[in-house]
């Protein structure tokens, strides 16, 4: 009897195959279409040669030539050129230019000062992805500011991480941080206030937008001067909360920029974040506790 089931098993397997027989053209697509082609230009009209070199093309102008790989195609066709004209002197033809083929420049940014200290009970990975999915679509470069992490150099101080890419190593370990104790988060909102600066209105810089997303509950327990002088002269009391929303209406001056507060709601104080996101003009997206997301 078990070797029938077996044999009719083994039969209907045939069959499938034979009605079936390249299951791979049915298969899910379980990549992204976008990562195989270079992301469109939004702002730039032309190339501009300040991207990395990746290779050789045909050149359409005078503009980056590829000079010996130029000089290299011209020397195929001397003997024929020499044997006409007679002048001795290395002949160049419009077919021989060849200029760099270059990788696109970032024209957006992605900027995320993440909290790590508010984030133990909440599924907040699933709230941020949709912007990383942006970052890596856009090809946008990644400005991280990390807010109370546990490896942290000086627990009063945010720390900065500059990536040309979300696929840097760095920028997911740093995301997987730990939380420590200290959040120093009107620091961290100005070192995310003054990359955009510099990003957006730096003369040769090529970002022309960016995306700030900031994930906290608002709290902030250390001011922006103890931060500076690494230092912390009490009373503290809210001055870390209210140096916070300084910064954030600073922030909200600054053009080109679009700004998400990711709130994770917290019972203590909720409407620190919704003040913090008035001062940045930005819009609140609300990130469940862990148990109501798991009993959806």
């Amino acid at each position: 009897m078990c070797c029938n089931d077996g044999w009719k098993g083994s039969t209907f397997r045939i069959t499938q195959n034979l009605i079936d027989p390249y299951p791979e053209d049915n298969a899910p697509v379980e990549r992204e279409v976008a990562s195989l082609r270079l992301p469109s230009r939004h702002f730039q009209n032309k190339s501009i040669a300040r991207g990395v070199i990746i290779g050789v093309e045909k050149a359409t102008n005078l503009q980056d030539i590829a000079i010996v790989r130029t000089l290299l195609e011209a020397a195929k066709f001397q003997p024929i050129r020499q044997a006409v004209f007679f002048n001795g002197k290395l002949i160049l033809s419009p077919t021989d230019l060849y200029s760099y083929r270059r990788a696109p420049v970032a024209e957006q940014m992605l900027t995320l000062v993440l909290d790590h200290t508010c984030l133990q009970d909440y599924r907040w990975q699933d709230k941020l992805l949709p912007y990383l999915s942006w970052a890596y679509v856009e090809r946008a470069s990644v400005c991280l500011v990390q807010v109370g992490a546990a490896n942290a150099r000086n627990e009063l101080q945010a720390e900065k991480i500059i990536a040309q890419s979300i696929l840097v190593p760095s920028i997911n370990a740093a995301i997987e941080a730990e939380a420590g104790i200290a959040t120093p988060l009107a620091h961290g909102l100005d070192l995310a206030l003054q990359t955009l600066r510099h990003a957006l209105q730096h003369g040769r810089s090529m970002i022309k937008q960016a995306m700030l997303v900031v994930i906290t509950d608002g709290r902030g327990n250390i001011p922006i001067e103890a931060s500076r002088t690494n230092r912390i002269i009490p009373p503290v009391g809210r001055k870390g909360v209210e140096d916070a929303l300084q910064v954030a209406e600073r922030v909200r001056g600054l053009e080109g920029v679009k700004t998400v507060l990711l709130n994770p709601k917290s019972r203590q104080y909720p409407e620190i974040p919704l003040e913090l996101a008035k001062a940045l003009g930005a819009k609140v997206v609300l990130i469940p506790e862990q148990e109501t997301w798991e009993l959806e």
